[in-house]
């Protein structure tokens, strides 16, 4: 060891039961003493018991006796793997923990597909407003969609009107209401300034098993209204929120356990700038980009982010995010109104990266990319709304989505196609033009 004045001594304490089931001490442990704070930092060298791959992730774990938790510093694994080193402020027991980032990353995405799949509504109490219906007299009436992203009452409290929303989903909803104040949204977690810039004065974030209460007097001949969104900061907040509880997670794999709760974690992730501009972007790579690199990680969890952050690093874990994102995709547009469009779009240009024909949501194809335009027959992979079996439309959802362009032409001395097949491989489908082509789908004409 280095940095220390004086002479301190180690000694050897033998081995240790490993704090959890995916971390496990690769060195003995140590008492170095005296113990206590030092007057600088010292850098510490630990002889591992065996050798460990090149870039296997290491890090000291350290407790002042036997009967304290183990808190954590970063360590470096020597190029040989025969030992590892961190530095330390202090003198206590310390020893080396290697990360089997291979079942971990297994774990993560198997507990991720969970947190998603698990079913999105919980268990909450519904508002209850006073005075309903009174509230209902002088001309005032209330409808509801027949979705149920929220449970909504009306009443009269305080001589007031008032609308309280309850979210009973697993995410945060995002609540847009034009020209309606809020009055109260005492549950918000998710209220720093970092947040609150990527929405408008008319949309409020409400936590899960939040309840948002509105200003409902109107000015007589006028309507209001609320919505439901999951498009951008509540997409991005619920990605956010169903990784930070996985993550928490993880922790109790290695013994670490946690002490705060996985909203708390999300708090703090939204106070960090990258972190709300991913958010605000909206993407896959932007929230991994700004919330989940390691040194994010570490300023979210503290020191024990120093066991998570070699996870985020994984390239697997990092490509499953990616994949992810369409699937939560998919399950924000099962509970919520679709939009339909009005307008053609791709028609008459080549290559284009979004078709749609005008009519219902099945007809739009986006975020197309493709492989060979130009070829007797192009083939691109993008996304559609697929209907399954003996659904409605209304019940449609995004996928991935191949595609392919045949019987070739020129479009204003640009090649196109007349004809346009869209199937969905994850639903066993295959490119079959009887099934799947759009005869006479001719993207050389405008409609």
């Amino acid at each position: 060891m280095s940095g220390v004045s004086g002479a301190p001594t180690v000694a050897d304490q033998g081995v240790a039961a490993a704090p959890g089931r995916d971390a496990t001490f690769a060195s003995h442990i140590y008492a170095l003493r005296p113990s206590g704070p030092l007057a600088s930092k010292a850098t510490v060298t630990i002889k591992l018991d065996r050798p460990l791959p090149a870039g296997t992730p290491v890090v000291a774990a350290t407790r002042e006796t036997t009967s304290d938790p183990w808190t954590y510093l970063a360590a470096t694994l020597s190029p040989d793997g025969t030992s590892a080193t961190f530095t330390t402020t202090h003198f206590s027991l310390f020893g080396i923990l290697w990360l089997d980032t291979k079942d971990l990353a297994a774990a993560f995405k198997a507990d991720f597909i969970d947190g998603v799949t698990g079913g999105l509504t919980q268990t909450v109490n519904k508002p209850s407003c006073p005075q309903e219906t009174q509230a209902r007299g002088e001309g005032y009436t209330i409808t509801s969609s027949t979705t149920d992203a929220v449970y909504w009452c009306f009443g009269i409290d305080n001589g007031t009107r008032v609308l309280k929303v309850t979210v009973h989903r697993r995410y945060p909803m995002e609540i847009t209401h034009p020209n309606m104040d809020v009055i109260s949204n005492p549950y918000n977690h998710l209220a720093p300034a970092a947040v609150s810039r990527l929405v408008s004065g008319n949309t409020t974030i409400v936590e899960p098993a939040g309840t948002a209460t509105f200003n409902a007097d109107l000015p007589a001949g006028s309507s209001e209204g609320i919505s439901t969104e999951m498009d951008g900061a509540g997409q991005s907040l619920y990605a956010l929120q169903v990784g930070i509880e996985t993550l928490s997670s993880i922790l109790t794999r290695f013994g670490a356990g946690t002490d705060k709760k996985a909203i708390q974690y999300l708090d703090k992730a939204v106070t960090i700038h990258s972190c709300a501009q991913g958010i605000a972007e909206g993407t896959s790579g932007a929230l991994i980009r700004g919330c989940r690199s390691p040194a994010q990680i570490l300023e979210i969890y503290g020191v024990k982010g120093l066991l998570l952050a070699p996870i985020m690093a994984v390239g697997g874990v990092i490509a499953f995010f990616h994949s992810e994102w369409n699937a939560l995709i998919d399950q924000f547009k099962r509970t919520r109104q679709i939009h339909r469009h009005h307008r053609s779009e791709g028609f008459g240009s080549a290559k284009p990266s979004r078709v749609f024909n005008g009519g219902d949501p099945t007809g739009l194809f986006w975020d197309i990319t493709w492989d060979s335009w130009g070829a007797p027959i192009a083939y691109g992979h993008g996304t559609a709304n697929y209907e399954p079996p003996s659904a409605s439309v209304a019940d449609s959802y995004a996928q991935p989505a191949d595609l392919a362009a045949y019987d070739l032409t020129t479009c204003g001395g640009k090649p196109t196609y007349r004809d346009l097949a869209v199937w969905f491989p994850t639903h066993g489908e295959h490119f079959n033009p009887k099934t799947n082509g759009e005869a006479f789908y001719d993207l050389c004409q405008r409609i």
